[in-house]
């Protein structure tokens, strides 16, 4: 290792003013369609500098040379005096050039001495809650259930379940759970349902689908479906199947299979963690819009299905940046190895 990685930091003098003497760390959360950056105080973690592009840094969908351009740029608006660590939370992690990121974030911080922690947007939300190991899901359009653990010689374990993305399974996420609603239409349109409910059941969810979708028959529905992939057009009817949970029955029925599915998940990724001294619960951090809103049937759901498991579902304390910020200077104090 070079020289500047073993010289021990500067001892705090006294006759220096703190903010010129305070460490620093940086926090970039990088979305599929937006990039968020955070510069955090080391002691107090208080907010000094934030800034929010609505770009993608995915490299998957805008290419590795522009997704690396643009994370450098928001940590140079983010940059301060001091600052220790990066931690970078992105989506589409394992495409990037590691080496190539790493050494144009230290180039934006003027300073090749900066540890950088390149990491999941997975891991990234797991630390919004303040943790470095434990379990956390994210169900968006598509799940991700992941479980880290870190072992004996500082190396860290990860756990996986579901992400396969939306087409391949990815149940009780926000495209599979519209999808249910337009298959169940087809199968009682067919009069094939399994398990009926009265027909005005079904009729009520049918209306609510052509209203949002703007036609008023089941052929006009299914042009809507084929006449554009995107997955976040199936996802958008999620939030119909959600807000009538309550009322219909059949929504009711998807919103309960939607949070069975995701307990499954999470149970699958638990079980293959070692459990917490003392038995306490292991936690699982819940993040995405179909289970971490003020109000989420599907966590309800979720819950319930969890009840027997000695798991604890817990809600992000912090936004996904600071997580990131976080995440840089737990792993700078503790797992200096994982920069590799």
């Amino acid at each position: 290792s070079t020289m500047s990685e073993q010289t021990p930091l500067p001892p705090l003098h006294k006759d220096v003013p703190l903010s010129q003497q305070e460490i620093t760390f940086i926090g970039v959360d990088g979305g599929g369609t937006s990039t968020t950056a955070i510069c955090l105080s080391g002691h107090s973690l208080n907010k000094i500098k934030h800034c929010h592009l609505d770009m993608s840094c995915n490299p998957n969908s805008v290419g590795m040379d522009t997704a690396i351009e643009r994370i450098a740029l928001i940590v140079k608006s983010v940059k301060n005096d001091n600052v220790r660590a990066v931690g970078l939370g992105l989506a589409g992690m394992s495409s990037f050039n590691k080496d190539k990121l790493r050494n144009a974030v230290r180039k934006a911080l003027s300073d090749d001495s900066v540890d950088v922690f390149i990491e999941s947007d997975a891991y990234g939300a797991l630390c919004s809650a303040f943790i470095a190991d434990g379990l956390v899901l994210i169900a968006g359009t598509g799940v991700n259930c992941s479980g880290y653990q870190f072992t004996e010689n500082k190396g860290r374990q990860l756990i996986r379940s579901a992400a396969w993305g939306p087409l391949l399974g990815d149940a009780g996420g926000g495209f599979w759970i519209g999808q249910q609603a337009l298959t169940i239409l087809c199968k009682w349109t067919d009069q094939i349902i399994a398990k009926p409910h009265p027909d005005e059941v079904y009729e009520q969810l049918r209306d609510a689908i052509f209203k949002q979708l703007g036609c008023s028959t089941m052929d006009g529905m299914v042009k809507w479906v084929y006449e554009d992939p995107a997955w976040s057009r199936i996802a958008s009817l999620a939030r119909i199947v959600i807000e009538n949970s309550s009322e219909n029955r059949v929504c009711a029925d998807i919103v309960n299979d939607a949070g069975a599915n995701l307990a499954e998940y999470v149970k699958n990724v638990a079980r293959q963690l070692k459990k917490p001294v003392n038995g306490e619960p292991l936690k699982v951090v819940l993040v995405g819009s179909i289970i971490s809103r003020e109000v989420s049937p599907v966590r309800e759901a979720l819950k319930k299905h969890l009840k027997e498991s000695n798991i604890e579902v817990i809600l992000p304390t912090r936004s996904a940046e600071e997580g990131a910020a976080w995440m840089g200077k737990h792993l700078h104090e503790n797992y200096r190895e994982l920069r590799a």
